[in-house]
């Protein structure tokens, strides 16, 4: 079979070319048994590989669904970045604003798949070497958590969903706030937060000072700022030093 001619003096002609070869719904006809339909599977399939180990639970809930969805985000957007770990987060972004309005698709489908994608992030992040000095915690200053951490928010309790891909049980449907960290043995960890400690972390991982922090935390909470709660604000860094996530206050001058 003679090869296509591809767009010639032409590169933008040819990158839209070349993606909708490797990426479209539908392979053109005039490609069918060419070697662009070899690299076209190639492509595909790395693609389909990383989204499997990123999202198993997510992929194996939705079955045959969720690879239409991934065939149809290849084909409309395809990834952006050059690492193929960061396809699935490319993905869910995506999804975000699909979903939500599909009614074969679960509601609790977009947590678990942020999660997922939460696990593979924060156990990617760096090792620490670029934060900040660390010094004594201190009101007027920022604090210091260790990179490998993040907040997330859910409206289903996904975290509470059981490791197993044959799985079919539904999470309970209500607000979560999660913190998630590497511990000391660097093991990914979760922590469920109050609303009160979800808000006052924000703040904090934000890059607010600890006093600024405690402060905004009370507002978005809608609560007053009383010695008991600085107490319990107390009480919570203390064990988030002891779990490894909190390092301590940003080093003055810094």
């Amino acid at each position: 079979m003679t090869e296509p001619s591809l767009p010639a003096n032409d590169l933008a002609s040819l990158q839209a070319y070349l993606a909708r070869a490797a990426l479209g719904a539908e392979l053109p006809p005039e490609l069918h048994g060419t070697r662009l339909a070899i690299y076209r599977r190639l492509v595909q399939g790395a693609l389909d590989t990383c989204m499997l180990s990123i999202l198993p639970r997510t992929a194996a809930r939705l079955g045959d669904r969720f690879w239409r969805e991934a065939r149809r985000f290849y084909a409309e957007r395809g990834p952006a970045t050059h690492y193929l770990r960061d396809v699935p987060s490319e993905f869910l972004a995506w999804c975000r604003g699909r979903w939500p309005s599909l009614e074969d698709i679960p509601a609790y489908a977009l947590d678990l798949a942020a999660h997922e994608v939460t696990a593979i992030e924060v156990g990617a992040a760096l090792d620490g070497s670029a934060r900040p000095a660390v010094a004594a915690l201190s009101l007027e200053a920022p604090v210091v958590f260790q990179e490998a951490t993040a907040l997330r928010r859910y409206a289903h309790a996904v975290h509470l969903l059981p490791e197993e891909e044959s799985d079919r049980s539904e999470p309970e449907a209500r607000p979560v706030a999660l913190l998630v960290y590497r511990d000391a043995a660097h093991e990914l960890r979760y922590l469920e937060l109050s609303p009160t400690a979800a808000f006052l972390l924000e703040g904090l991982l934000e890059g607010l000072t600890l006093q600024q922090a405690i402060v905004e935390g009370a507002r978005r909470g809608e609560v007053r700022v009383a010695d008991a709660r600085l107490q319990g604000v107390a009480v919570l860094l203390g064990d988030l030093a002891e779990r490894g996530a909190l390092l301590g206050g940003v080093a003055p001058g810094v």
